[in-house]
């Protein structure tokens, strides 16, 4: 990040994606606060592996805050009037209980089966591995 910053005068948004208002809202607000979910972990781990941070560096960067309370009071304010819904509309939405796509009809039940069929087929010798 040093060789962006220094020669080609790119700008740290404090996370990654967060050049996007929507994005850092998302990752850095409904996804931990609602779902548990704090994709820092993911992204510092590349970092760990990469060279380019250490692990006790990655801890000390994930015991802040994902979101800074002056940015995210801002990025509300501007996601509630962009999303036209007023503060209680929103709150209710994070209470709500989580869903998965079983909540829903969907059509698992058909690559459950088509995987199974498959793993059979190869068992037996009449699909190719």
């Amino acid at each position: 990040m040093e060789v962006l910053q220094n020669e080609l005068g790119w700008q740290y948004y404090g996370g990654k994606h967060y050049e996007s208002v929507y994005t850092r809202f998302m990752q850095g607000y409904i996804l931990p606060t609602k779902f548990g979910v704090d994709k820092r972990h993911g992204h510092l781990s590349d970092l760990i592996r990469s060279g380019q941070m250490t692990r006790e560096q990655a801890l000390e960067e994930i015991a802040k805050p994902p979101y800074p309370a002056d940015l995210f009071a801002k990025d509300y304010a501007f996601v509630l009037k962009k999303f036209g819904i007023t503060d209680e509309q929103f709150q209710a939405m994070m209470q709500e209980p989580v869903k998965t796509f079983r909540d829903y009809k969907n059509s698992e039940w058909m690559s459950r089966l088509l995987r199974r069929s498959i793993t059979f087929a190869r068992r037996v010798g009449l699909y190719p591995r």
